[in-house]
């Protein structure tokens, strides 16, 4: 399997909240209110799961969780630590701790689940790409003028061996969290074969974690190539 990576200088992981707050007060109120989450698996239902965090409260400030499957149909109250925002069970056990934007907000569970929480509509990226695919009809494979098929669209699954690899159609950052505003920790070459460890979706469609040596990083599915074009960056199986 042909590999390649090419790593950039270890950046801090844990995502912080670059919010230009100056007390506890204002970080309540830049992150308060629904947060959804748009990868399906998360919910009980068609509809998306939904978190509402409160403003008002003791240190740990209420949730209320809607159409959500364990663990965030558990998560009972939030906070702040340090640059983090912290999720809580009843017993203040800690679910989850996140890190980003006033957007969207990435982190991982104990257990290694991958959670992206956005706000309705999620950081802007997916209506960009929207826009361009409702001018252009189509998104576009990689470098070329040709449209990917509707399938290549959809969060990659595992192969007839049980392992989920993908192939690179463009030159690729690898984000430190599923989120285009993460720390960059490297990047891949286009006819790169990647297996990928798990995927997830967000508003903007399909993230996928994969490790390069000693690095662990995300690979964004779609963006926009010249600012004009939706793209595809990898296909869900490689020829090889």
């Amino acid at each position: 399997m042909k590999r390649a990576f090419i790593a950039l200088v270890a950046l801090a992981a844990a995502g912080v909240l670059p919010v230009q707050a100056q007390s506890q007060a204002d970080f309540v109120k830049a992150f308060s209110g629904k947060w959804q989450v748009y990868d399906q698996q998360a919910a009980t239902g068609t509809a998306l799961c939904e978190l509402d965090f409160s403003r008002t409260g003791g240190a740990r400030l209420p949730v209320k969780a809607t159409g959500c499957k364990a663990p965030l149909a558990n998560v009972q109250t939030w906070s702040i630590e340090g640059s983090q925002l912290v999720l809580d069970d009843a017993q203040n056990a800690e679910i989850i701790k996140l890190g980003g934007n006033q957007k969207r907000i990435t982190g991982a569970t104990s257990s290694g689940l991958p959670v992206i929480l956005e706000r309705a509509g999620g950081d802007g990226n997916a209506a960009t790409l929207q826009a361009a695919y409702n001018a252009s009809g189509c998104y576009y494979l990689g470098y070329t003028q040709t449209c990917a098929p509707r399938s290549e669209l959809a969060v990659p699954g595992p192969g007839a061996d049980g392992r989920t690899q993908i192939e690179l159609q463009v030159n690729l950052n690898v984000h430190s969290e599923p989120r285009a505003d993460a720390n960059l920790v490297g990047a891949t070459k286009q006819g790169t074969c990647v297996q990928v460890q798990q995927c997830t979706m967000a508003s903007d469609g399909p993230w996928c974690e994969a490790k390069f040596g000693n690095v662990t990083g995300w690979l964004r599915k779609l963006t926009m190539r010249q600012n004009r074009w939706p793209v595809v960056t990898f296909t869900n199986s490689c020829k090889s």
